[in-house]
C-alpha cells in the first residue's frame, strides 16, 4: 500500500505492532520467568516517576486499585519495591523501587540498548537518529500524558 493511501488507523496499528514487537517485547523477555509485563510496567513507573501511593499508581497505569494492591504485595514480598511510611499519616504508605531492583533494571537496560545498537548498525540506521526520534516521541507523548486525559478523550 502506498504511503499516501495508508489510512491513519493502519499507521497507528503498524506503529503499535512494530514498537511492541521490536522494542517492548524483547525487553520484557529479559525478565521472563522473573517478572510479568504488568509488574515491569509498575517498576518502570516507580523508576521514572519516583515514590507513589497505591492510588496514584492505579490511576496512572489504569489498573483497578484491588488488582494493583495484589500486584504490589507480590513485588514487595519479593523485594522489588519498598513500602515507605508517610510521616504525616501513619496509615498511609508510599511505594518506591528498591535499590537492587533499580540496579537490575539499569543493567538489563544497558545490555538491551547495546544489543539494539548492534541491530541498528547492521541495518544501516544511525543510533543517534533513532534515539532522537525516540526522544521526540517520548516528549510528545509526555505532553499528552494520561494524567491529563482519560481513555474517553483519546
Amino acid at each position: 500500500m502506498d504511503e499516501v493511501e495508508r489510512l491513519p488507523s493502519d499507521e497507528l496499528f503498524r506503529f503499535l505492532k512494530l514498537s511492541y514487537g521490536i522494542l517492548q517485547r524483547p525487553f520484557e523477555e529479559l525478565f521472563k520467568g522473573e517478572l510479568t509485563a504488568l509488574q515491569l510496567h509498575v517498576l518502570y513507573e516507580l523508576k521514572v516517576g519516583g515514590k507513589a501511593s497505591v492510588t496514584a499508581l492505579s490511576e496512572r497505569l489504569r489498573i483497578p486499585k484491588q488488582q494493583m494492591s495484589k500486584l504490589l504485595s507480590k513485588l514487595a514480598g519479593a523485594g522489588y519495591i519498598r513500602r515507605v511510611p508517610v510521616p504525616d499519616d501513619r496509615r498511609s504508605v508510599m511505594l518506591e523501587i528498591s535499590e537492587r531492583t533499580s540496579a537490575i533494571l539499569d543493567d538489563r537496560c544497558s545490555k538491551y540498548i547495546e544489543k539494539f545498537r548492534k541491530v541498528l548498525v547492521r541495518e544501516g540506521i544511525e543510533s543517534e537518529s533513532f534515539m532522537s526520534a525516540v526522544r521526540l516521541l517520548s516528549d510528545t507523548l509526555e505532553c499528552i500524558h494520561e494524567d491529563k486525559y482519560t481513555s474517553d478523550d483519546i
